[in-house]
Protein backbone atom coordinates (compact mmCIF):
# COMPACT_ATOMS: atom_id res chain seq x y z
CA UNK A 1 0.00 0.00 0.00
CA UNK A 2 0.99 3.64 -0.73
CA UNK A 3 2.61 5.51 2.41
CA UNK A 4 0.66 8.54 2.38
CA UNK A 5 2.59 12.11 3.76
CA UNK A 6 1.45 14.00 6.91
CA UNK A 7 -2.14 14.52 6.37
CA UNK A 8 -2.86 18.97 6.44
CA UNK A 9 -5.55 20.50 7.61
CA UNK A 10 -7.14 22.80 5.64
CA UNK A 11 -8.44 26.09 7.08
CA UNK A 12 -11.14 29.08 5.72
CA UNK A 13 -11.09 31.68 7.99
CA UNK A 14 -13.66 34.67 7.77
CA UNK A 15 -13.57 34.37 4.15
CA UNK A 16 -14.95 37.26 2.49
CA UNK A 17 -15.20 36.59 -1.66
CA UNK A 18 -16.79 38.20 -4.38
CA UNK A 19 -17.73 38.77 -8.03
CA UNK A 20 -15.92 42.43 -8.71
CA UNK A 21 -17.98 44.54 -6.71
CA UNK A 22 -20.60 42.15 -5.83
CA UNK A 23 -19.82 40.34 -2.83
CA UNK A 24 -20.94 36.18 -2.92
CA UNK A 25 -19.15 35.11 0.50
CA UNK A 26 -19.56 36.88 3.68
CA UNK A 27 -17.37 35.81 6.96
CA UNK A 28 -17.11 31.83 5.89
CA UNK A 29 -15.26 29.76 7.79
CA UNK A 30 -14.30 26.01 7.51
CA UNK A 31 -11.97 23.64 8.87
CA UNK A 32 -11.06 20.04 6.97
CA UNK A 33 -9.50 17.94 9.08
CA UNK A 34 -7.34 14.51 7.88
CA UNK A 35 -9.66 11.43 7.87
CA UNK A 36 -12.71 13.58 7.73
CA UNK A 37 -15.37 14.22 4.96
CA UNK A 38 -17.00 17.34 5.00
CA UNK A 39 -20.12 18.41 3.11
CA UNK A 40 -21.14 21.73 1.92
CA UNK A 41 -25.37 22.04 1.04
CA UNK A 42 -27.16 25.10 0.35
CA UNK A 43 -29.34 26.96 -2.75
CA UNK A 44 -28.11 27.51 -6.36
CA UNK A 45 -26.40 30.24 -5.74
CA UNK A 46 -25.15 30.01 -1.77
CA UNK A 47 -21.69 30.22 -2.42
CA UNK A 48 -20.78 26.54 -2.08
CA UNK A 49 -18.87 26.09 -5.18
CA UNK A 50 -16.72 30.13 -4.83
CA UNK A 51 -15.91 28.78 -1.25
CA UNK A 52 -14.35 25.19 -2.86
CA UNK A 53 -12.78 27.07 -5.49
CA UNK A 54 -11.51 30.16 -3.08
CA UNK A 55 -9.35 27.19 -0.44
CA UNK A 56 -8.34 25.85 -3.64
CA UNK A 57 -6.73 28.84 -4.50
CA UNK A 58 -8.79 29.76 -7.66
CA UNK A 59 -11.12 32.39 -6.38
CA UNK A 60 -9.66 35.56 -5.21
CA UNK A 61 -9.89 36.29 -1.47
CA UNK A 62 -10.92 39.64 -0.44
CA UNK A 63 -10.39 39.18 3.14
CA UNK A 64 -9.62 36.48 5.42
CA UNK A 65 -7.24 34.29 5.73
CA UNK A 66 -6.75 30.52 4.64
CA UNK A 67 -4.13 28.20 6.25
CA UNK A 68 -2.50 24.69 6.05
CA UNK A 69 -1.18 23.24 9.23
CA UNK A 70 -0.28 19.28 10.12
CA UNK A 71 0.68 17.32 13.56
CA UNK A 72 4.71 17.76 11.78
CA UNK A 73 4.32 21.50 11.21
CA UNK A 74 3.19 24.87 12.40
CA UNK A 75 0.37 26.22 10.68
CA UNK A 76 1.23 28.15 7.44
CA UNK A 77 -0.55 30.69 5.15
CA UNK A 78 -1.85 28.97 2.12
CA UNK A 79 -1.80 32.01 -0.08
CA UNK A 80 1.56 32.88 0.03
CA UNK A 81 2.66 28.89 -1.01
CA UNK A 82 4.62 29.01 -4.08
CA UNK A 83 1.50 27.06 -6.62
CA UNK A 84 3.85 23.99 -7.15
CA UNK A 85 3.94 23.72 -3.57
CA UNK A 86 -0.01 24.13 -2.60
CA UNK A 87 -0.49 21.61 -5.48
CA UNK A 88 1.52 18.91 -3.83
CA UNK A 89 -0.91 19.41 -0.51
CA UNK A 90 -4.61 20.54 -1.78
CA UNK A 91 -6.14 19.46 -5.47
CA UNK A 92 -9.49 20.04 -6.72
CA UNK A 93 -12.40 18.10 -9.15
CA UNK A 94 -14.08 21.20 -10.07
CA UNK A 95 -17.48 20.57 -11.77
CA UNK A 96 -17.15 21.19 -15.32
CA UNK A 97 -13.89 20.63 -17.33
CA UNK A 98 -13.44 20.63 -20.82
CA UNK A 99 -13.18 17.32 -23.24
CA UNK A 100 -8.92 17.54 -24.29
CA UNK A 101 -9.05 16.40 -27.62
CA UNK A 102 -6.29 14.04 -28.53
CA UNK A 103 -5.71 12.96 -25.59
CA UNK A 104 -5.84 9.35 -23.77
CA UNK A 105 -7.04 8.81 -20.55
CA UNK A 106 -3.68 8.22 -19.43
CA UNK A 107 -2.25 11.27 -20.40
CA UNK A 108 -5.33 13.14 -18.77
CA UNK A 109 -4.70 10.95 -15.66
CA UNK A 110 -1.15 11.82 -15.84
CA UNK A 111 -1.60 15.97 -15.34
CA UNK A 112 -1.86 15.01 -11.73
CA UNK A 113 1.55 14.85 -11.68
CA UNK A 114 2.32 18.20 -12.97
CA UNK A 115 3.04 19.74 -9.37
CA UNK A 116 6.14 17.08 -9.14
CA UNK A 117 7.98 17.70 -12.30
CA UNK A 118 10.04 21.19 -12.34
CA UNK A 119 10.60 22.73 -15.63
CA UNK A 120 11.27 20.90 -18.86
CA UNK A 121 9.07 18.05 -17.32
CA UNK A 122 11.80 16.80 -14.78
CA UNK A 123 12.09 13.45 -13.54
CA UNK A 124 8.88 12.21 -11.36
CA UNK A 125 9.94 9.10 -9.65
CA UNK A 126 7.22 7.86 -8.34
CA UNK A 127 4.54 9.04 -11.10
CA UNK A 128 4.06 6.14 -12.98
CA UNK A 129 2.95 4.23 -10.39
CA UNK A 130 0.60 7.26 -8.98
CA UNK A 131 -1.12 7.17 -12.22
CA UNK A 132 -1.25 3.26 -12.33
CA UNK A 133 -2.69 3.09 -8.83
CA UNK A 134 -5.39 6.51 -9.58
CA UNK A 135 -6.44 4.57 -12.63
CA UNK A 136 -6.87 1.53 -10.39
CA UNK A 137 -8.76 2.89 -7.90
CA UNK A 138 -11.55 4.48 -10.00
CA UNK A 139 -11.82 1.79 -12.38
CA UNK A 140 -10.60 3.41 -15.88
CA UNK A 141 -7.56 1.19 -16.17
CA UNK A 142 -9.21 -0.63 -19.23
CA UNK A 143 -9.66 2.95 -20.56
CA UNK A 144 -6.57 3.56 -20.14
CA UNK A 145 -5.44 4.14 -24.39
CA UNK A 146 -8.71 5.44 -24.96
CA UNK A 147 -9.58 9.20 -26.16
CA UNK A 148 -11.27 10.98 -23.62
CA UNK A 149 -13.55 12.21 -26.38
CA UNK A 150 -14.76 8.98 -26.67
CA UNK A 151 -15.96 8.59 -23.43
CA UNK A 152 -19.42 9.22 -21.32
CA UNK A 153 -19.79 11.89 -19.19
CA UNK A 154 -20.22 9.59 -16.40
CA UNK A 155 -16.49 7.89 -17.17
CA UNK A 156 -15.33 11.17 -18.26
CA UNK A 157 -16.07 12.63 -14.43
CA UNK A 158 -13.70 9.58 -13.29
CA UNK A 159 -10.89 9.91 -15.20
CA UNK A 160 -10.73 13.26 -14.00
CA UNK A 161 -10.95 12.10 -10.71
CA UNK A 162 -8.38 9.81 -11.43
CA UNK A 163 -6.30 12.81 -12.29
CA UNK A 164 -7.10 14.39 -9.17
CA UNK A 165 -5.96 11.23 -7.03
CA UNK A 166 -2.63 10.71 -9.09
CA UNK A 167 -1.81 14.18 -7.49
CA UNK A 168 -1.33 12.12 -4.27
CA UNK A 169 -2.40 15.64 -2.08
CA UNK A 170 -3.28 15.34 1.84
CA UNK A 171 -6.97 17.52 0.67
CA UNK A 172 -9.28 16.57 -1.64
CA UNK A 173 -12.04 19.28 -2.93
CA UNK A 174 -15.03 17.86 -5.02
CA UNK A 175 -17.13 20.19 -6.88
CA UNK A 176 -20.57 18.00 -7.10
CA UNK A 177 -17.87 15.13 -7.86
CA UNK A 178 -21.23 12.25 -8.98
CA UNK A 179 -22.44 14.75 -11.40
CA UNK A 180 -23.23 12.10 -14.63
CA UNK A 181 -22.68 9.45 -12.58
CA UNK A 182 -25.27 6.23 -12.49
CA UNK A 183 -26.18 4.46 -9.77
CA UNK A 184 -23.77 2.31 -9.58
CA UNK A 185 -20.87 4.81 -10.08
CA UNK A 186 -21.89 6.86 -7.79
CA UNK A 187 -22.12 4.38 -4.78
CA UNK A 188 -18.36 3.41 -5.69
CA UNK A 189 -17.26 6.98 -5.97
CA UNK A 190 -18.75 7.81 -2.39
CA UNK A 191 -17.24 4.83 -1.48
CA UNK A 192 -13.65 5.48 -2.69
CA UNK A 193 -13.86 9.38 -1.24
CA UNK A 194 -14.81 7.83 2.04
CA UNK A 195 -11.91 4.88 1.90
CA UNK A 196 -9.42 8.24 1.18
CA UNK A 197 -10.72 9.54 4.61
CA UNK A 198 -10.68 6.92 6.42
CA UNK A 199 -7.44 4.53 5.02
CA UNK A 200 -5.36 7.35 3.48
CA UNK A 201 -5.99 10.21 6.11
CA UNK A 202 -7.28 12.67 3.04
CA UNK A 203 -9.17 15.74 4.62
CA UNK A 204 -12.25 15.61 1.75
CA UNK A 205 -14.24 18.49 1.14
CA UNK A 206 -17.04 18.13 -1.40
CA UNK A 207 -19.93 20.21 -2.53
CA UNK A 208 -23.41 18.36 -2.74
CA UNK A 209 -27.00 18.84 -3.93
CA UNK A 210 -28.64 15.90 -2.12
CA UNK A 211 -29.01 16.24 1.39
CA UNK A 212 -29.70 12.42 2.01
CA UNK A 213 -26.19 11.86 -0.30
CA UNK A 214 -24.35 14.81 2.25
CA UNK A 215 -26.00 13.10 5.10
CA UNK A 216 -24.84 9.13 3.87
CA UNK A 217 -21.16 10.36 3.35
CA UNK A 218 -19.96 13.48 5.70
CA UNK A 219 -18.62 13.71 9.05
CA UNK A 220 -19.61 17.44 9.07
CA UNK A 221 -22.20 19.25 7.02
CA UNK A 222 -21.71 23.01 6.69
CA UNK A 223 -25.40 24.63 5.41
CA UNK A 224 -24.87 27.47 3.45
CA UNK A 225 -27.39 30.37 2.49
CA UNK A 226 -26.56 33.94 0.75
CA UNK A 227 -23.18 33.35 1.12
CA UNK A 228 -23.11 32.49 4.71
CA UNK A 229 -22.60 29.33 6.43
CA UNK A 230 -25.98 29.18 8.88
CA UNK A 231 -25.45 25.69 10.15
CA UNK A 232 -22.27 23.61 10.52
CA UNK A 233 -22.03 20.32 12.62
CA UNK A 234 -22.96 16.48 11.90
CA UNK A 235 -25.74 15.58 9.52
CA UNK A 236 -28.07 14.75 13.30
CA UNK A 237 -27.63 18.35 14.40
CA UNK A 238 -27.92 20.39 11.19
CA UNK A 239 -30.15 18.67 8.80
CA UNK A 240 -33.07 20.51 10.85
CA UNK A 241 -36.46 20.78 9.12
CA UNK A 242 -36.68 24.60 10.48
CA UNK A 243 -33.21 25.58 9.33
CA UNK A 244 -34.03 23.48 6.31
CA UNK A 245 -36.89 24.93 5.11
CA UNK A 246 -35.61 28.88 5.40
CA UNK A 247 -32.22 28.39 3.69
CA UNK A 248 -34.27 26.58 0.61
CA UNK A 249 -37.54 28.43 0.44
CA UNK A 250 -39.55 25.37 0.81
CA UNK A 251 -40.92 23.32 3.27
CA UNK A 252 -38.44 20.05 4.32
CA UNK A 253 -39.48 17.47 6.82
CA UNK A 254 -36.82 15.41 8.59
CA UNK A 255 -36.60 11.94 10.05
CA UNK A 256 -34.65 8.84 11.02
CA UNK A 257 -34.30 5.96 8.39
CA UNK A 258 -34.96 2.86 11.21
CA UNK A 259 -32.71 0.97 8.15
CA UNK A 260 -29.30 3.20 8.41
CA UNK A 261 -29.89 5.58 11.43
CA UNK A 262 -29.43 8.36 9.12
CA UNK A 263 -31.25 11.65 8.93
CA UNK A 264 -33.34 12.19 5.71
CA UNK A 265 -34.79 15.26 4.44
CA UNK A 266 -37.67 15.35 1.67
CA UNK A 267 -38.88 18.66 0.51
CA UNK A 268 -42.95 18.95 0.20
CA UNK A 269 -44.55 20.36 -2.36
CA UNK A 270 -48.47 21.70 -2.98
CA UNK A 271 -49.32 18.62 -4.67
CA UNK A 272 -47.67 15.90 -2.29
CA UNK A 273 -48.16 17.29 1.20
CA UNK A 274 -50.66 14.31 1.99
CA UNK A 275 -48.41 11.63 0.38
CA UNK A 276 -45.08 12.92 2.69
CA UNK A 277 -47.57 12.67 6.25
CA UNK A 278 -48.32 9.32 5.15
CA UNK A 279 -45.09 8.09 4.53
CA UNK A 280 -43.98 9.92 7.76
CA UNK A 281 -46.33 7.33 9.30
CA UNK A 282 -44.71 4.58 7.29
CA UNK A 283 -41.22 5.04 7.39
CA UNK A 284 -40.63 2.98 10.94
CA UNK A 285 -42.12 -0.08 9.35
CA UNK A 286 -40.90 0.68 5.15
CA UNK A 287 -37.09 1.05 5.55
CA UNK A 288 -36.03 3.77 2.78
CA UNK A 289 -33.08 2.85 0.48
CA UNK A 290 -30.35 4.85 0.22
CA UNK A 291 -27.56 5.26 -2.62
CA UNK A 292 -25.04 5.88 -0.13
Amino acid sequence: MHERKSGYTLNAHGLVLGYGAKQVVHGASLELRPGRITALVGPNGSGKSTLLRAMARLHAVDSGRIELGSTDESAIDALALKRSEFARRVTLLSQSRPVPLGLSVREVVEFGRHPYRGRFRAADPEGAAMVERAMDMTGVRVLAESGVHELSGGQLQRVWLASALAQDTSVLLLDEPTNHLDLRYKVEIFDLVHDLAREHGVAVGLVLHDLDEAAGIADEIAVLSQGVVKGLGPASEVLDAGLLSAVYGIEIRTHTDPFTGRVQARAVGRHNRGAHAAAAHSDAAQPLASTI
